[in-house]
């Protein structure tokens, strides 16, 4: 009898250290210096490009909006205007949809309306025009200056808005990625901040006007971007 139990004994001593061994075949093998992956991280240990946000879209990342529609993300360029001692900066982000997104120290706006004022049109000459012939720029300018702008506003009357100008000066922009936009004016951004003007205003509180003037003026229409208007920011 006990023989037959020492038997059944090594038996089963047997049969468990052959399932450990095989449960052990399984197992990846690592060494003392190994370290599995870290969800979320990318294997050199910096973070995944899938996590992308507004701030650093590149071409070819896409954005999703509030009504289910998606657009891509032609150009970014990252613009600087220097103010006495001061560098301000900020973004715009051009869309393949033909909106435009900016990123400023007065917040976030998206551009959804765009219009070309060519050389010689009206728009471009009211825009552009000297002080005695009313150019709504230049006027602004002088007032500037002289420290009237607000007791004296200048407007700008397109469509059926009438819009207050409330900024402008000349600017740098770097491509971001390398990448410059194709579009009319856009396109014609100079490396001599210069011969770059923008200029914004204002019909409202939400309501909002973004002029570009390089070769000709590209003016567009907007509002503020709010939280809810963007679902997801994704990378390419």
């Amino acid at each position: 009898m006990d023989i037959v139990v020492a038997a059944l004994v090594i038996g089963v001593l047997v049969g468990v250290a052959i399932y450990l061994r095989s449960r052990r075949a399984g197992q990846p093998e690592r060494s003392a210096g190994t370290r599995l992956p870290v969800p979320g991280r990318a294997e050199s240990g910096g973070p995944l490009r899938a996590a992308v946000t507004l701030e650093t879209v590149r071409p070819g990342d896409a954005l999703v909006f509030w009504d289910g529609r998606d657009a891509l993300v032609e150009a970014v360029l990252d613009c600087q205007e220097q103010v006495g001692n001061r560098t301000v900066s900020w973004q715009w982000i051009l869309l393949d949809n033909g909106w435009v997104i900016e990123r400023s120290a007065d917040g976030r706006f998206l551009y959804t309306e765009s219009m070309l004022f060519r050389q010689g049109t009206w728009e471009f000459d009211h825009l552009t025009g000297e002080v005695e012939h009313d150019g709504v720029l230049k006027t602004f300018e002088e007032r500037v200056r002289e420290g009237t702008s607000s007791r004296e506003p200048v407007y700008f009357a397109f469509g059926d808005a009438l819009y207050q100008v409330l900024s402008t000066g000349t600017f740098a922009a770097v491509p971001r990625g390398g990448t410059p936009p194709a579009r009319p004016v856009w396109g014609d951004i100079s490396p001599d901040a210069y011969d770059n003007v923008y200029f914004g205003m204002s019909a409202s509180d939400e309501d909002h006007a973004l002029g570009i003037w390089t070769t000709h003026i590209v003016f567009l229409q907007g509002r503020v971007l709010h939280d809810a208007d963007l679902r997801g920011v994704y990378g390419a």
